[in-house]
């Protein structure tokens, strides 16, 4: 039986006190540690094919650079400012106008989807050409995980490889401390398992 009030209970908590919940212990143990393996070493094979000292074996690499997923991020802060300085300055619509624009366009921004953002812009007539915004992301380590954690991991914005690893952007401290796996967690696991009562 699934315990709904336990699992509400859960989602809101903050991030210090459902780390040391008996329920995300559980998780990060069956889902995360038990599938995650260091991989920095078998990952280094890129950079040596990349830079030339891999060619001289002949051999082909598993993946490279161009494999990786959401190797880059948008500054969407600063896409945000700049569009609604243009929306405000649209000399073709009224003051309701603007503001119906700069509503949807905070909806758009707030969820991240750059397509559906570029085909708004379009569609408004407002700047579309989001490059001079894109970074890319410093990944500090690579891990292999399980591949359902790599799915949210990588709908998240996190760069993934191969569907297979996780290249972490952090350093310094336990997986299980990464907001992106206590909101995996919440948003993910919560939702689609609940919580299992024993």
């Amino acid at each position: 039986m699934i315990n709904k009030e336990r699992k509400e209970e859960l989602i809101k908590m903050g991030y210090e006190k459902l780390q040391s919940t008996k329920e995300y212990k559980e998780y990060t143990e069956n889902y995360i540690y038990s599938h995650s393996r260091l991989m920095n070493e078998e990952i280094e094979f890129i950079l040596q094919f990349e830079n030339g000292t891999g060619k001289e074996t002949g051999t082909e690499p598993p993946f490279t650079y161009e494999n990786i997923e959401n190797q880059y991020y948008y500054r969407f802060e600063d896409i945000k400012q700049d569009l609604e300085t243009e929306v405000e300055e649209l000399d073709d619509k009224t003051d309701t106008e603007k503001q119906e624009i700069l509503k949807d366009l905070k909806v758009l921004i707030d969820c991240e989807d750059l397509d559906e953002l570029k085909d708004f812009c379009i569609n408004n007539l407002l700047s579309s050409d989001f490059d001079e915004y894109e970074e890319p992301q410093e990944i500090m380590q690579w891990f292999l995980m399980d591949e359902r954690i790599i799915r949210q991991l990588n709908e998240r914005g996190e760069p993934t490889l191969n569907d297979k690893y996780w290249g972490r952007c952090c350093f310094g401290q336990m997986i299980d401390m990464d907001s992106v796996i206590v909101n995996i967690f919440k948003e993910w696991y919560l939702n689609l398992y609940g919580v299992i009562e024993k």
